[in-house]
């Protein structure tokens, strides 16, 4: 209270909504110390992070305001508190760090905060750059062996919003260069035992890292050009991949049986489904890449479109929800973009449209409306050959392009450049074109 006493009463409403709406959702369905302990606790006393607590809950709170009331003035004088106390945070941490070299796990607090405020206001070059950030000090740290055990649950965290940042990237901008992102994450590597789980938590680092290596190999191989080298790395690389998420799921069931499922709280419950649909949409695109004969391969969409359903109609997130998972956004715009069965196609997309949310850098609507961009063109092109059978036509590669002079803006125009090709399966003759759409 002695505390509050000296704060301005704007900044104090922010911080109660970083515990009431903010931090509950960076911190998801999983372990809350980070989020919902350890940030709180230490902003009170540490002045950078008191003002990237602010900043960042500032404009979550603008950003719900705009989803409920369409109120855009409020939602700018938010973002423009939010942004005020953005500058005072990054200017304050650079003092702190040359008079306390030190103090690592402000730091990275900081870096993590930083990510999720660039995520919230569409700083793509920003988001990435805290991230790599983040990601040089705590690989640096590991190599002079100065990384403690303590550090673990940061480390995890970490690699939960790099995830979502690094994979959005890797879709929306194939331009940038992840490589090196995933290549530091795998020599972080994993602190717990992946043999067997005894948390969610547990289970959801080892996802993590089965993620984070096959998309180490996969932009390896993109960096290869010839035909032959690209198999010889993203060949392997997937069946390692559909080895590891076979063992996943056998220790996962394991530990749900050892639990009794019945005994799972609905937090708990609503936790296990998202790391099934994790699973779920990493599998589709493995599949996608190197088929299994014999294997279903609209299953994985069939599964993601269940299980997306099921928890937002059984357990609906909050309106405007913030998140540093992989949740629902990515897998259902995966399944939109991929999944050849028209009908799957569709449920995903009304689900994707269903709940404003931010996952990292993923926008459920600016990925609906992209999807939409998809479905239309592909609608299109199904009618102009409509007398013609046995044509497969896909989207191959995807591009996001943001004015530099609109980076940070809460609202401006994106340039999306959307590439299919087109496969006549009697004559293999293939086509490619380019859709440029603006949203």
């Amino acid at each position: 209270m002695s505390f509050f006493s000296n704060v301005a009463s704007r900044e104090h409403r922010a911080f109660e909504y970083f515990l009431s709406s903010t931090a509950p959702g960076l911190a998801g369905y999983f372990s809350r110390e980070v989020y919902l302990t350890r940030v709180p606790k230490l902003s009170l006393s540490e002045v950078p992070l008191w003002h990237i607590v602010v900043a960042l809950s500032s404009v979550h709170e603008g950003y719900a305001h705009s989803i409920q009331n369409s109120n855009r003035d409020a939602q700018l004088a938010q973002y423009a508190f939010g942004l005020k106390h953005y500058s005072l945070a990054v200017k304050s941490l650079t003092e702190t760090i040359s008079s306390q070299p030190g103090n690592l796990e402000l730091v990275l607090l900081c870096c993590m905060l930083f990510v999720c405020f660039d995520c919230l206001r569409g700083n793509y070059t920003a988001a990435s750059t805290h991230l790599t950030s983040g990601l040089n000090i705590l690989c640096s740290e590991k190599d002079a062996g100065k990384l403690s055990p303590s550090y673990a649950k940061i480390i995890e965290q970490f690699t939960c919003l790099g995830l979502s940042v690094g994979i959005f990237i890797d879709i929306h901008l194939p331009e940038t260069n992840t490589f090196s992102i995933w290549s530091q994450f795998s020599n972080l590597g994993s602190v717990r035992d992946n043999s067997t789980f005894k948390t969610l938590d547990d289970a959801r680092h080892s996802l993590n890292m089965i993620t984070i290596n096959f998309m180490l190999h996969y932009t390896m191989s993109q960096k290869t050009d010839d035909l032959l080298g690209y198999k010889a790395i993203l060949g392997p690389s997937t069946s390692t991949t559909r080895a590891a998420l076979t063992a996943w799921t056998r220790n996962f069931d394991a530990m749900i049986l050892l639990n009794d499922p019945a005994n799972l709280s609905s937090s708990a419950l609503r936790g296990s489904l998202q790391m099934k649909h994790h699973h779920a949409s990493l599998l589709a695109i493995v599949n996608g890449i190197s088929p299994v004969e014999g294997d279903d391969p609209n299953a994985p969409y069939r599964t993601i479109v269940t299980l997306a359903r099921s928890l937002i109609n059984v357990a609906p997130a909050p309106r405007a929800s913030l998140s540093t998972d992989l949740g629902l956004v990515s897998s259902l715009f995966i399944a939109v973009s991929r999944c050849r069965v028209p009908a799957l196609q569709r449920e995903a997309f009304e689900l994707l449209s269903a709940v404003p949310r931010r996952e990292g850098l993923w926008d459920a609507e600016i990925a609906a409306r992209i999807a939409s961009e998809v479905l239309q063109v592909e609608k299109r092109d199904d009618e102009r050959v409509a007398g013609e059978r046995g044509l497969d036509m896909n989207l191959d590669e995807l591009r996001v392009q943001k004015g530099e002079e609109h980076f940070g803006e809460m609202e401006s125009e994106l340039k999306v450049d959307l590439d299919f090709e087109r496969t006549y399966r009697g004559t293999g003759r293939r086509e490619r074109f380019i859709k440029i759409s603006f949203i």
